[in-house]
């Protein structure tokens, strides 16, 4: 069986059973399938485990987007501090600006997150120090 394009295969037996599903096949018709099913109350045992696989990843996916972002941010704000004459005609500012926005946005819709964010923050640290220091030449 072939797993979906840039979707990791999880351990579910419910997936594994059925070997041509239109989950594995064709994933937007299956979201589509089963918000109706969800909707009429007949949602298969199959497409319970899926959907229950599906909203763990988008919280997944929410915590790597907030990491990611705040990343960004703390090395373009390192390069901002260490790089004071590399400013003017950068795109810096607007980098700055536009994650915060987002990470803004995020933490709206996924309050919890917070939490996540202040105890990822050491390693969220690290890696933008290593990546400032990687394009300014800059020890981290």
């Amino acid at each position: 069986m072939e797993a979906r394009p840039n979707r990791p295969m999880k351990k579910t037996i419910a997936r594994h059973e059925v070997s041509d599903s239109l989950y594995d096949s064709d994933f937007y018709a299956w979201t589509r399938k089963v918000s109706e099913a969800l909707r009429n109350s007949s949602l298969s045992n199959e497409d319970v485990e899926n959907v229950a696989e599906e909203i763990a990843d988008m919280g997944k996916r929410g915590r790597r987007e907030l990491r990611s972002r705040m990343t960004v941010l703390v090395m373009y704000l390192m390069k901002w501090a260490a790089q004071p004459k590399k400013r003017k005609g950068s795109t810096w500012h607007a980098t700055v600006h536009e994650q915060r926005d987002q990470l803004s946005d995020l933490l709206e819709d996924s309050p919890s997150l917070r939490v996540s964010l202040i105890a990822e923050l050491p390693v969220i640290y690290a890696r933008a120090a290593q990546r400032a220091a990687d394009e300014t030449g800059s020890p981290p």
